[in-house]
């Protein structure tokens, strides 16, 4: 079976949403993230990279956005915007 072969991606499919199912609603976005990161894996490693980093930034960010003022949320947004396009 080759590494990205469309049987893999079934069963990946299939055992992310039967644990996504199974588990709690708060911690359902675990099973996402890590799923979605396994898919990049598979068919380019040096991708999980960069796909690390987008989700760093937009996590840090977000943070940010929820504690600033409101005037102060769109120049974070505006920045993140740009980290993004650059990545």
């Amino acid at each position: 079976m080759s590494i990205v072969s469309p049987s893999l991606f079934i069963l990946v499919f299939m055992v992310s949403t039967v644990l996504y199912f199974a588990i709690s609603p708060r911690y359902r976005w675990l099973i996402l993230l890590f799923a979605s990161c396994f898919f990049y894996l598979t068919f380019v490693p040096a991708y999980f990279l960069l796909l690390f980093t987008v989700i760093f930034i937009n996590y840090v960010s977000s943070h940010f956005m929820e504690r600033s003022e409101a005037s102060l949320r769109k120049s974070i947004f505006v920045f993140t915007t740009f980290l993004n396009y650059v990545f």
